[in-house]
């Protein structure tokens, strides 16, 4: 793993940074460490103008194009750690702060508020030789494997629009192939590391899901993981229980996702899928329910993403394809529908030194439905931009 990828890897999953630039140790035993990432893009994107897709979870527009300077799909992050051992007991306060470097409104933005400002990240966590129990907000379990382990988190992947001063992260390949897990709040208890097989079981705040209003029980979501000699495989899950009370009836939400990766020398091929019924297919449960106000009645959705990467001579330079597809259907009692979500993506990533990585990447994406009178959505985006990890 490239110096850079295990930073990516850290500053999302919860570790702390081992290369902090910033590090202070008291007295007492603690240790305080600060680390994170800067990067920028530049993004043009064109989209036809014969596309007439506008059924439920389409995410390509039509007849648009643009330029913007932005953040891709990991924003910058400055992370700060508290870290202690009492005991046998290791103790870890986690703050991580995810700004972009775009403005919503435009030149110094109107409202204001500057660039947006995410607090993904703020926890504790409490390790010993039993384990570790993680309370506060991190990211989600189900599907994460998908997020770290695409290649365009050091790049765009699609844009998600380049229109209207867009306000957070490109898409990478989330509602391409996979669902992006989100930050949310959480107890998570995951068994000890380094071994073979590792098992997280998670408690979630429950999201809100297309109008269902009472949720009486946390989210359910866990992962089993296992890893030896260059692969790795995944399986994960998740379960929200909901009602509506204006209806008086209930429903369930779930999801599966499984995946993996092999590594041969500098070569890596990756492959994972999901498939659910109410979790949608971008953003968890975005378009999840039925159209019918009168129904609980959930969409099922699935998706499937592989990547291929090759770093020659394990050099400085990594080149990378990539090709996933999401698809929304339409619950019983609603008018048919079917929308497919595709993107292929050829990236390079260039090491051009221990801390700074240059990118440039080409990505096409199409929405699709059934409808023999529509067209498909399809856009070209081209983006070129540079990260730095310290």
């Amino acid at each position: 793993m490239s110096r850079a990828l295990a930073a990516a890897a850290l500053l999302l999953a919860c570790a702390t940074p081992a290369w902090a630039q910033v590090r202070l140790a008291t007295p007492d035993g603690w240790t305080f460490t600060f680390a994170g990432n800067v990067g920028a893009f530049y993004v043009f994107e064109h989209e036809s103008s014969s596309g007439l897709v506008t059924t439920p979870g389409a995410l390509v527009g039509a007849g648009r194009q643009g330029s913007a300077v932005r953040s891709g799909y990991l924003p910058a992050f400055a992370v700060l750690d508290a870290k202690g051992t009492e005991g046998v007991t290791e103790l870890t306060a986690h703050f991580g702060l995810a700004p972009v470097v775009q403005t919503t409104g435009g030149h110094d933005d109107e409202s204001d508020l500057g660039a947006r400002i995410d607090l993904r990240q703020a926890y504790v966590s409490v390790a010993g030789s039993w384990g570790r129990i993680l309370a506060g907000r991190e990211v989600g379990v189900f599907g994460r494997q998908s997020m770290l382990g695409d290649m365009s988190l050091f790049g765009t992947g699609a844009t998600g629009g380049v229109t209207g001063n867009p306000g957070g992260t490109t898409l990478g390949h989330s509602g391409y192939g996979y669902i992006y897990p989100g930050f949310n709040a959480q107890f998570a208890y995951s068994t000890p590391s380094p071994h073979p097989v590792q098992v997280t079981i998670a408690l979630f705040d429950p999201s809100s899901n297309n109008n269902f209003d009472e949720l009486i029980a946390p989210r359910l979501e866990g992962e089993v993981q296992w890893a030896h000699a260059g692969a790795t495989l995944w399986l994960s899950g998740l379960l929200q229980p909901e009602r509506d009370t204006r209806l008086d009836a209930a429903a369930t939400a779930w999801g599966a996702s499984a995946g993996g990766k092999v590594q041969f020398g500098g070569l890596a091929l990756a492959v994972d899928g999901y498939a659910g019924r109410g979790i949608g297919s971008t953003t968890l449960f975005r378009d999840g329910r039925t159209a019918d106000t009168l129904s609980t009645s959930l969409r099922p959705s699935l998706g499937v993403y592989g990547q291929i990467t090759l770093q020659p001579q394990m050099g400085p330079l990594t080149l990378g394809a990539a090709l996933g597809a999401s698809r929304l259907t339409a619950a019983a009692d609603e008018p048919y529908f079917r929308t497919t979500n595709r993107a292929a993506t050829l990236g390079g990533y260039y090491q051009a030194t221990r801390s700074l990585k240059v990118v440039g990447e080409v990505t096409e994406t199409w929405s699709l439905d059934t409808d023999p009178a529509t067209r498909d959505n399809r856009a070209t985006a081209v983006a070129a931009g540079m990260m730095l990890f310290f």
